[in-house]
């Protein structure tokens, strides 16, 4: 009996531990099935996504559909009949003109006037259609605070040469990094983070810069000799720079100095057409890409330096209240009481664009012009750094109507004034002009920059 009594006991014993380890497989088995199905590669998960792609493309696909539609007989994208179309669907358009920025279902595209879609993506991107967009929908104090926040931001554009900056803070190289400048409704622009070193300008034989101090880095005076023989023809190499904005409205005439004292045209070996050919020099794109446009393809041309127009566009975007403005006059203009308000082809400025152009707001230079706090000048992208003992400031690419016509510069306490092409104390920051398709996607916090180019 108890042999007996003991074999039924084991026997028991052996069933209960034959279901806990049962439980447990199932317990585990479960666990496995609800990884497999809830996971971030599970099943739900991948038929979610696969979901979110059907929905996606079946979007894109519509919006292609009434893309193709708007084409006409002459396949001429018609606008109006594109939006038209959009809106019977239930897309939404955000802004007015191409290229358009379009949410359809929660999707972002970007349509170009010759039918092009760009897909956004996930979040985080965004184009030049999509800010003007945003911007056309927000207040004044909106606007002010959504161009601070833009302006200023590094990019991660690298040229097909080692661009070096420097400061005289410190006059110490290092890797150039490129800030937004400004936006216009066609492209964002950048600029060099200081100025740029002396090795980093470019040469072609035909132009060239004189290192004008040893013990510098970036310092260098225009080669004059070699500017009048390169553009001794009267003529720029400006790759379809009479469509861009920001030569507005001096070209073949930067070239046609007439002496206000003589209202005759000077030649072109005169020494008043010195400064006017380094103004040329900075505008010339073919000279500046041989080291500044990229490898990539994100360039669609690049300068020398900033406009004035660029230069206070991107100003009074970012400061409220400001107006400041720049006007072309012509050698020799007079006011309306026959008194002579220019000295040479060239620009004056003024805190007041709207000013009438014989007020007598409208000067040569006006001090001070900008503001050099850094902490308002958003990352010093209109001013430099505060040490004048080797660079009072940076050249612009416009000429001053003062006589003599000299270049336009940004001294680094906020002056905008004038400089002969030949001094030695004025430095470079060079300006890069993005493609309009180009997408910039924010990057996360502690990134080595602020946005990532990509088409």
């Amino acid at each position: 009996m108890i042999k007996s009594n003991s074999k039924e006991k084991n026997e028991e014993g052996i069933t209960l531990i034959a279901l806990v380890i049962t439980i447990v497989v199932l317990l585990i088995l479960a666990g496995i099935s609800i990884q497999m199905l809830t996971g971030d590669n599970g099943i739900l998960t991948r038929a979610g996504e696969a979901k979110q792609a059907t929905e996606k493309a079946n979007a894109k696909e519509q919006i292609q559909v009434e893309v193709l539609g708007s084409f006409d007989a002459k396949t001429n994208q018609n606008l109006t009949v594109l939006k038209d179309r959009l809106g019977k669907i239930g897309a939404e358009v955000k802004n007015s003109d191409f290229p358009l920025y379009v949410i359809y279902k929660g999707n972002e595209f970007i349509i170009s006037e010759n039918g092009e879609m760009t897909d956004l993506g996930n979040g985080g991107v965004t184009l030049l259609a999509k800010i003007n967009a945003q911007v056309s929908e927000m207040s004044d104090s909106e606007k002010l605070n959504f161009y601070q926040n833009f302006y200023g931001k590094t990019v991660n554009y690298q040229p097909k040469a080692d661009i070096q900056t420097s400061t005289s803070e410190t006059n110490v190289s290092k890797k150039a990094q490129w800030k937004i400048f400004y936006a216009d409704e066609n492209n964002i622009y950048l600029i060099a983070d200081s100025y740029v070193t002396y090795e980093s300008l470019p040469s072609n034989g035909d132009i060239s810069f004189a290192k004008s101090n040893t013990n510098n880095l970036y310092k260098a005076n225009f080669n004059k000799t070699a500017l009048l023989n390169a553009y001794s023809g009267g003529t720029t190499r400006i790759n379809e720079f009479s469509k861009a904005s920001i030569l507005k409205e001096l070209n073949h005439d930067f070239f046609h100095y007439k002496n206000p004292s003589t209202n005759v045209e000077e030649p072109l070996t005169a020494p008043n057409y010195a400064s006017m050919m380094a103004v040329a020099s900075m505008l010339d794109t073919d000279f500046w890409d041989t080291k500044y446009k990229d490898n990539t393809g994100y360039a669609e041309y690049t300068i020398g330096a900033p406009s004035i127009e660029m230069l206070f566009a991107s100003y009074n975007q970012t400061h409220a209240d400001k107006n400041y403005g720049a006007k072309v006059y012509k050698a020799g203009e007079k006011n309306s009481s026959d008194t002579t308000i220019a000295g040479a082809d060239g620009y004056k400025i003024s805190k007041n664009k709207d000013a009438d152009r014989t007020a007598n707001d409208w000067q040569y230079y006006i001090v001070p012009m900008l503001d050099n706090d850094t902490a308002k000048s958003y990352n010093n992208i209109y001013v430099s750094d505060s040490n004048t003992t080797n660079a009072e400031g940076y050249w612009i690419s416009s000429p001053s109507s003062s006589v003599n016509v000299n270049s336009i510069f940004v001294g680094y306490n906020g002056f905008v004034g004038y400089y002969s092409s030949d001094v030695p104390n004025i430095a470079f920051r060079p300006i890069i002009c993005l493609k309009s398709n180009i997408l910039l996607k924010e990057l996360p916090e502690g990134s080595d920059y602020d946005f990532e180019l990509s088409f």
